[in-house]
């Protein structure tokens, strides 16, 4: 494979990752892609339906960190000029913070210029576990050398999908947060297309370390040493929600505030790791606390366009509350 022009991205078959492939082929066809998967056959399977060019898959096993996995890791990234770090959204025999300081180890020997990082908005509240998780990969990041950039993302609105069974069986849904607390959550098509954005950007434009930019000029925004805290440009809350399930369920579909204790066992009971549960009910503590009510014009500074609202995502995905 030609690796001039090439990115590697971890988590490739994850929601950020498919997302960042599907923009990279559509917006930046010129890009070569490796992705890291841990079985390939269902890779292809699952990127069978896009038109993906120039995306070749490798195998990883994220079971073990030794000498060995990261030279291998180190082999693969030789050549790339940026990689995209999506920590795991699993524990596996390894935490997600071991499992990303291997891909950046690796990238660094491999010499990798730049490091893109999907990130937690929760590194800026200290003493919740995603927190301590992230910060400690984004310090690791820091000390590398490379040119790196954090995607920070706070809630995904992907994750409120879970919501249409509880509204087709009982016109509700639940969680621990004030109904009229507001938050901006964000799409994985909108982180998507930030990360494919900066990770084309700084190997089309910005090679061999070069500090002018050969597409834009001494303007260019290079996104090097940066955070960006990626949110929708309008936020809303639970009360807001339940306004937009009422109109896709064509039912009044009430919005009921629970306990905290309550919305963690309802979560395990759907399979959710404990681990994380205690993750994503700080993030609602979050939202009480008043720390995710305001927007941010981000996404629209690194893709030149307003991201999904809260409405037009759900109107994206009206059959499954139909």
């Amino acid at each position: 494979m030609d690796r001039n022009n090439c990115v590697f991205i971890t988590g490739a078959t994850g929601k950020c990752g498919r997302e960042t492939i599907k923009s990279l082929t559509q917006n930046f066809p010129n890009i070569r892609i490796l992705a890291a998967v841990r079985d390939t056959s269902k890779a292809r399977e699952c990127f069978s339906q896009m038109n993906c060019k120039g995306l070749e898959f490798c195998q990883l096993e994220q079971t073990a960190v030794t000498p060995k996995s990261v030279e291998e890791m180190t082999r693969l990234m030789k050549g790339c000029g940026a990689v995209l770090i999506i920590p795991p959204a699993e524990e596996t025999a390894l935490s997600r913070v071991e499992v990303s300081r291997c891909y950046v180890e690796a990238a660094k020997k491999a010499g990798v210029e730049y490091c893109c990082l999907i990130s937690s908005g929760c590194v800026d509240r200290k003493n919740v576990l995603f927190h301590r998780q992230f910060v400690e990969i984004e310090t690791c990041v820091k000390q590398s050398g490379m040119r790196y950039c954090f995607l920070r993302c706070e809630m995904f609105m992907e994750n409120n999908l879970a919501d249409c069974e509880s509204v087709k069986k009982t016109r509700s849904f639940s969680y621990p947060c004030n109904p009229d607390m507001k938050f901006a959550p964000i799409a994985t098509c909108d982180i998507g297309s930030c990360a494919a954005t900066l990770l084309a950007h700084n190997v089309q434009c910005l090679k061999g370390g070069q500090q002018t930019c050969n597409m834009c000029g001494d303007k260019c925004p290079h996104h090097n040493a940066t955070s960006y805290r990626l949110t929708t440009c309008k936020a809303l809350s639970m009360t807001e929600l339940a306004g937009i399930y009422t109109k896709l369920a064509k039912n009044e579909v009430k919005y009921v505030q629970c306990s905290r204790q309550d919305c963690m066992n309802n979560m395990m009971k759907k399979g959710v790791p404990e681990w994380q549960v205690e993750g994503i009910v700080e993030l609602f503590d979050m939202v009480n606390d008043g720390m995710m009510q305001t927007p941010t014009q981000d996404v629209e500074h690194i893709i030149g366009k307003k991201p999904m609202t809260m409405d037009e995502f759900m109107m994206k995905n009206a059959n499954m509350f139909a």
